[in-house]
């Protein structure tokens, strides 16, 4: 008998947190598991080189980290402002 679970982690918090609440979902999820980070748009303040706040400053860093990361498989959807889903291997 296989037995599958997976584990979904929903991160929509406080920006400046980002990057550890991902790297705490990470070591949390099974292989399999889903990461879903919310607001990867940033209402496309990302791509405006002027906007240096950090709540920017902090979804520019996830979304490198995220697209560098060789632990997951990455998918994005620019419904909204911008959901990523991290499959990990």
């Amino acid at each position: 008998m296989v037995k599958i679970v997976l584990i979904l982690f929903f991160i929509d918090a406080d920006k400046e947190n980002y990057m550890k609440y991902y790297e705490i979902s990470l070591k949390l999820t099974r292989p399999n598991g889903l990461i879903v980070i919310d607001n990867t748009l940033w209402c496309g303040r990302i791509f405006n080189p002027n906007d240096n706040e950090e709540g920017t400053k902090v979804v520019r860093q996830i979304n490198e980290h995220i697209k560098n990361d060789q632990s997951i498989d990455v998918s994005f959807l620019r419904l909204g402002d911008g959901i990523t889903f991290c499959r990990k291997k």
